[in-house]
């Protein structure tokens, strides 16, 4: 972030640029930090063409949410679950992909879970069993919109 600023300030220096690109270019900078200090930073970087490359060469699958500002390598064995940000999980028809009561994806056992709406309601993996992951699930009825369920 701080380069584009460095930048930002020699081309003003030089008369370089306009007013308008110069507020522009200091609101991308300003949008940028504020997105990687809410954690944002990981699921707004896109992969490069070598990075992309890389990943299928070695078997991989480039994972996308349909704009390049969003990608991830999920290796051989893993499947890619649209979550936010994304996430790969493995292969496992029982294991899939949901967002945590903390924020970042995690994987979960779908078979272990059984009907979700009837597990022990939670604020954060600390309050379930060993083995178990809490995770966001707004669509059960009643107070608690979170659920233990079982770890991948």
């Amino acid at each position: 972030m701080f380069e584009e600023l460095d930048e930002l300030a020699r081309d003003l220096a030089k008369n370089d640029i306009s007013r308008r690109q110069a507020m522009k270019w200091a609101g991308y900078s300003v949008l940028g930090a504020t997105l990687s200090s809410m954690g944002f930073a990981e699921s707004a970087e896109a992969l490069t063409r070598k990075q992309r490359r890389r990943c299928r060469r070695r078997g991989g699958t480039v994972c996308s949410s349909g704009t390049r500002a969003s990608e991830i390598c999920c290796r051989k064995g893993e499947t890619c679950y649209f979550t936010t940000p994304l996430i790969c999980c493995s292969n496992d028809p029982l294991c899939s992909g949901a967002t945590s009561a903390a924020g970042p994806p995690v994987c979960y056992n779908t078979l272990g879970a059984g009907d979700i709406c009837n597990r022990p309601t939670c604020n954060t993996d600390t309050e379930c069993s060993a083995g178990e992951v809490c995770i966001r699930t707004p669509g059960c009825p009643g107070t608690g919109g979170n659920r233990c369920v079982p770890a991948c």
